[in-house]
């Protein structure tokens, strides 16, 4: 069996096994924020009445009280949820959810 590669760190000091810096990026990678949104429901509207919109405008949206909202990553739907509260909050509680690897192929976009 061959070894890890050594490759220099990143102030050219020792050199470092691949496997550490891999596990290193990874760690990394875990620990980045992405926007993570729940949408209800999506429509076109002309410019012209979204120019009109007012407070209390109401927009009708073709999806029934109660469906189950989208939860998208990078422009991307990943899964879909209910809505909750949770105390004074606003919660999706997940009903489905995407592959993992869709997950991070998700992320990937945008």
């Amino acid at each position: 069996m061959g070894s890890t590669p050594a490759i220099p760190d990143t102030a050219g000091n020792a050199p470092a096994r691949v496997s550490a810096v891999r596990n290193v990026d990874l760690a990394r990678i875990l620990e980045l924020n992405v926007p993570v949104s729940a949408i209800l429901a999506e429509r076109s509207l002309t410019v012209e009445t979204i120019l009109q919109i007012r407070p209390g405008t109401i927009l009708e949206f073709d999806v029934p009280f109660g469906s189950d909202l989208s939860l998208v990553v990078g422009n991307r739907i990943l899964g879909h949820g209910q809505a909750v509260k949770i105390g004074e909050h606003f919660g999706v509680r997940i009903t489905e959810i995407d592959t993992v690897r869709h997950r991070i192929e998700a992320l990937g976009q945008s």
